[in-house]
This record gives C-alpha cells, sequence and structure tokens, in this order.
C-alpha cells in the first residue's frame, strides 16, 4: 500500500472542514507518516522488523532517534508531535473547532515534511 495516499486523503478531509472531517485528517496525517517511517526502519536499519503490534509506533520513533543522520533522527521528535495530536483528534472531546483547525494544518505541514525527509534520504541512500 502507498501510505502516502493517506495524506492525500488527509488533506481532502481538511478541505470539509468540519470537525469529524478534521478529527480524522490528523489521524490519517499521522498514520501516513508512521507507516512510512515504519517501512523506512525496516529497509534502512535492520534488523529494525515490523511486529503488527501497538509497540511499533515507540520503536519506530527510538529507532529514527538512533539513526546516523541528522534529519532522519529529528523524524522521530516530528512523529512524537504526530501521534500526540493523533490521540487528542481521536480520544479528546473537549478538543475545540478552533485549535483543531490550527493543529489539522500544523499536523499535516509535518506529516508531509517527516515523509519527504525519510523518502528523500531512502533515493539519495537505497539500502
Amino acid at each position: 500500500f502507498d501510505w502516502e495516499k493517506f495524506l492525500i486523503l488527509a488533506e481532502e478531509l481538511e478541505k470539509k472542514d468540519d470537525e469529524a472531517s478534521l478529527r480524522s485528517a490528523i489521524s490519517r496525517g499521522y498514520y501516513s507518516a508512521f507507516h512510512m517511517a515504519l517501512d523506512f526502519c525496516e529497509a534502512q536499519m535492520p534488523p529494525f522488523q515490523k511486529t503488527q503490534g501497538g509497540k511499533d509506533h515507540e520503536r519506530v520513533r527510538t529507532t529514527l532517534g538512533e539513526h546516523r543522520d541528522a534529519q532522519v533522527r529529528g523524524t522521530k521528535n516530528q512523529l512524537f508531535t504526530l501521534y500526540t495530536n493523533r490521540g487528542s483528534a481521536d480520544y479528546n472531546d473537549e478538543y475545540k473547532y478552533s485549535p483543531l483547525k490550527g493543529s489539522t494544518r500544523f499536523s499535516l505541514e509535518l506529516a508531509r515534511k517527516t515523509i519527504e525527509t525519510l523518502k528523500n534520504f531512502g533515493q539519495s541512500n537505497p539500502s
């Protein structure tokens, strides 16, 4: 599956501009970046392997934080921010529209930046 398509879907959801769509956009944006990072770690950082479990979220961030490239290491913090925003969007009933709108734009831009960093490194440094 091309996980970048989740980000494209998130950008479409953002345009709908209602609370449910904005919350869903943040979630799809996170999962787009997370799965790209998961695939990156598996391809670029052996012996990393997916487990298909919830612990992969933290394992991916830890693994990225150990990478030799500073930009790739920086994606660890980007993913943590996206993970936190996704948690708020998915579980916080009190998340109001105004901060939600700004958080959606920020999250999608950060997801795009994370994906581009990993793609660019992967293309210039094939496994």
